[in-house]
């Protein structure tokens, strides 16, 4: 047993030396130090820990207005006096949101013709907040609309309108509310609006005239000397009917009273319509002008007076001869006819107007048979 323990110890003797170190063992290098000392470290380091949430020091507010236009003033302790009101957008309702520091506000909205509204806000750091504003309005509301965009809209001791009101504040009370359109039968309704606040909406519908009514009515205001307000009707029937033989006739001399050669188209689809055009003029006959009517229809020109009965012939197209223009009238001769009896006259017509019923007369001639 002795033995196998020397033994033991010269091996181990045998392995290490004589200095008593391996002969294979072999020094770390630094980096390799290095490397074991951060890994060693990172297994012994102790855990970070989470860093608190940081909250915000804001909130949020939204404020909802029911009225376009409204003017709302937001304002806290801090700056009370310098603040600047936020227009609400022209859009029903509108929303104003923003990003606020916690704070105490006060709301203010305002508009012309409702009730001011004010509300006391306390918005928390990280809270949400919404506000809805119902304006109260101090008038009644009106909306109207009448099927003919343009017509007139006339409210008793408030004023006229040439559009549809929409949403139109007026001092409570009963209103009458006339309509008128040219072409159009004039219409009368009523409002109700005695309560403050309440919102009335009517939707008048007018009818159309007859087009002979609005003729005759443009016909008297010719009379009248009224000619834009009988134009105007005149061109509603032509837009409609554009070859309507009356309404080219009363067109015609509308613009014949503005001295304007633009009258003689209007004149001429009269005639092929069947209408005679009639002028007031005088006729010279010798030494004498007397008063007479000059007319033309589709056949024939027409001579007419009240005090000379020998001029009361007309000459027909066919039988026309001549037509002369003079610096002071016109002279026509040709075949004529006076009361059955066949003449051959030459007449002078005097006019203020020579240059329109020269041109008027040549193109006549031209008309299809």
């Amino acid at each position: 047993m002795m033995s196998i323990g020397l033994l033991s110890v010269a091996i181990t003797a045998s392995a290490q030396g004589g200095d008593g170190r391996s002969s294979n063992f072999r020094k770390p290098t630094p980096a390799v130090m290095s490397s074991r000392l951060r890994t060693a470290a990172a297994k012994y380091q102790k855990p970070v820990r989470a860093s608190k949430p940081v909250i915000p020091q804001t909130g949020r507010l939204s404020i909802v207005v029911n009225e376009a236009a409204s003017r709302v003033y937001l304002t806290s302790g801090e700056d009370a006096a310098n603040t600047q009101p936020i227009v609400v957008t022209s859009h029903s309702p509108s929303v104003i949101s923003r990003s606020l520091p916690s704070a105490r506000y006060n709301l203010r909205v305002s508009k012309s013709g409702y009730f001011d509204e004010t509300r006391v806000i306390e918005l928390e750091a990280g809270s949400r907040r919404k506000v809805v504003v119902n304006m109260r309005p101090q008038m009644a509301i009106l909306n109207f609309k009448a099927n003919v965009a343009d017509a007139e809209i006339e409210i008793e001791n408030v004023g006229r309108f040439n559009k549809p009101l929409k949403k139109y504040l007026i001092k409570p009370g009963s209103y009458r509310i006339d309509l008128r359109r040219r072409g159009y039968l004039s219409q009368t309704v009523h409002a109700d609006l005695s309560i403050a606040g309440k919102e009335q909406s009517i939707y008048a519908v007018m009818q159309p005239l007859r087009i002979d009514t609005v003729l005759a009515q443009a016909e008297e205001l010719i009379s009248k000397g009224e000619l834009i307000p009988a134009a105007d009707l005149v061109k509603d029937v032509l837009i409609l009917n554009s070859s309507h033989a009356k309404a080219n006739l009363l067109f015609g001399m509308i613009e014949f009273e503005h001295g304007r050669n633009s009258s003689v188209p209007y004149f001429l689809k009269a005639i092929e319509g069947g209408e005679t055009v009639n002028f007031p003029g005088k006729v010279r006959s010798s030494s004498n002008l007397p008063d007479a009517a000059f007319g033309l229809d589709r056949d024939a020109i027409i001579i007419g007076s009240k005090s000379r009965l020998d001029l009361n012939f007309k000459i027909t197209r066919a039988e026309l001869e001549t037509v002369l223009r003079q610096d002071d009238g016109i002279v026509l001769t040709g075949a004529g006819d006076f009361l059955g009896k066949s003449i051959h006259p030459t007449v002078k017509i005097v006019s203020g107007s020579t240059e329109i019923l020269y041109l008027l007369i040549s193109e006549w001639r031209k008309l299809r048979k």
